[in-house]
């Protein structure tokens, strides 16, 4: 999860949309971008810092974009735990999906296990 900056990019198919991917491992965060419109959609900040018990609760933060999309908190969450939980650093995300049902949550959480390799 942590890096020195080198961007992995990917391009899947979550439930039959073309979708892009780009992970970006820095030394105090990751940057994750998911898009299947072209471009950056909702950006949020994930962390589980220690005062709210580290790894136990997880804080998200829209920083720009949607922020009264109850859908797009679960799949900061889900993701967070995905790629950065372990590591104990945060994520910043951006996410532009054509639609946040839990089926396109699943599949994105499998192809971002497998990009991670975990």
């Amino acid at each position: 999860c942590t890096g020195g900056g080198s961007p992995s990019a990917s391009a899947a198919i979550l439930n039959g949309v073309d979708t892009d991917i780009v992970l970006v491992g820095y030394s105090n965060r990751t940057l994750v971008i998911v898009s299947q419109t072209g471009k950056m959609g909702t950006i949020m900040h994930v962390d589980s810092p220690p005062e709210l018990g580290g790894g136990a609760a997880v804080e998200t933060q829209t920083l720009l974009g949607h922020r009264s999309d109850d859908a797009l908190d679960v799949y900061a969450r889900r993701v967070y735990e995905s790629v950065c939980a372990k590591a104990g650093v945060p994520l910043v995300l951006s996410l532009a999906l054509m639609a946040y049902t839990p089926a396109n949550l699943k599949a994105l959480v499998a192809e971002l296990r497998r990009a991670t390799g975990s």
